[in-house]
């Protein structure tokens, strides 16, 4: 394995061709290896709930070595919207997030609790955080659906659960309000009895 100094954790280059490990004097693929460090973004498609579960089951070829650290030239471009939060203000922000999360939270009772699904994040502001996550038997489903129609992108927690995080620097409250619309929406027209292929956030 190659590797750059873009954080202890990536592995920039992973050869995917059929190489020599000296220290083991073998040859192996990367299908055959397994990574020492696993992370969320190397797990197996099928495999939604690794996070959370003891077993770990690995994406194919190299994909299993992907740790999540982005690589450092992809961090410049940070630097210009880390200026805009330093100009906004992060108490601004978390006062923003507090007003878009009590929307959604308002939003998902009245259009979402009718069809099943309840809020189980605190109502306290304050125990809140800038996250709504709402619970239903089929989270996992409507997730999918709703990222493959590009609808809503929202977090799939097992065992029922999709969060959303209004991020207040960019998102508008008609956002928030058309989030929990289209989820309703989505979930009226019928859901299918598996997911469409992919990957949840």
């Amino acid at each position: 394995m190659s590797r750059t100094t873009e954080g202890p954790s990536r592995a920039r280059a992973v050869a995917t061709v059929e190489r020599v490990l000296p220290w083991r004097r073998q040859v192996q693929t990367a299908d055959a290896l397994m990574p020492l460090l696993t992370a969320f973004r190397g797990r197996h498609p099928k495999d939604p709930a690794s996070l959370i579960v003891q077993a770990y089951e690995a994406a194919a070829g190299v994909t299993s070595y992907l740790t999540g650290t982005p690589g450092v030239l992809g961090l410049i471009a940070v630097d210009a919207a880390v200026a805009v939060i330093e100009e906004v203000g992060v108490a601004a922000l978390w006062e923003k997030a507090q007003r878009l999360t009590a929307l959604l939270v308002e939003r998902a009772d009245a259009r979402l609790g009718p069809l099943g699904a309840r809020v189980t994040t605190p109502r306290d502001p304050d125990r809140r955080g800038a996250h709504v996550s709402v619970a239903h038997p089929q989270a996992w489903v409507w997730c999918r659906v709703l990222i493959d129609q590009a609808r809503v992108i929202g977090d799939f927690r097992p065992p029922d659960v999709i969060r959303l995080g209004p991020a207040p620097l960019y998102t508008r409250y008609v956002d928030c309000f058309d989030a929990v619309e289209a989820m309703a929406e989505v979930f009226e027209a019928g859901l299918p009895a598996s997911p469409p292929p992919g990957r949840v956030t």
